[in-house]
């Protein structure tokens, strides 16, 4: 017996079975296709959120832009109001008058209607005047007309006021 114990105390005890380690995991092509969708989805989230905040923004500015715009606009209409205003006030005063007043030749040649509406003002007790209505015309002397013609050297170009806004 003491050497059945010998033997007992001797013998090496089996190896305690350890627990059975977990196999490792090796995605699939489905698992893997899974986390590719998620995370696309998470990106796409990202992405419309940033959008939207920089939609916010540009909106922002937008919205700054135009309420300046308005300003301006309304500044202009208010000046275009005045501007109106006081025509009108210069207007009360002003008639229209007819006559006719030939204006002279500037030095280039182009006819100065502002001194023939002026003159055909002051005729009627009035102080200035600009010209709103004139004709021009070529005079001939008589003995052109008499001879068949219908214009010659001796033909000028007459420009007349006719019709002027005095004050």
């Amino acid at each position: 017996m003491a050497l059945a114990q010998e033997r007992a105390a001797v013998a090496p005890e089996p190896p305690a079975q350890s627990a059975p380690a977990a196999p490792q995991r090796q995605p699939g092509f489905l698992e893997a296709f899974g986390r590719w969708v998620d995370e696309s989805v998470v990106g796409i989230g990202k992405g419309i959120e940033n959008a939207w905040r920089g939609a916010a923004t540009k909106s922002d500015e937008a919205a700054k832009a135009s309420s300046e715009a308005s300003a301006n606009m309304a500044k202009g209409a208010v000046d275009a109001a005045k501007g109106t205003a006081d025509a009108l006030g210069k207007i009360g005063s002003a008639r229209v008058v007819a006559g006719r007043e030939r204006c002279v030749l500037a030095a280039n040649g182009a006819p100065d209607c502002r001194l023939a509406a002026e003159t055909l003002c002051k005729a009627k007790g009035f102080a200035t005047g600009n010209s709103i209505d004139f004709e021009t015309a070529e005079t001939c002397p008589p003995q052109v007309l008499l001879s068949g013609r219908r214009s010659g050297p001796e033909c000028r170009i007459e420009h007349v006021v006719t019709k002027a806004m005095c004050q």
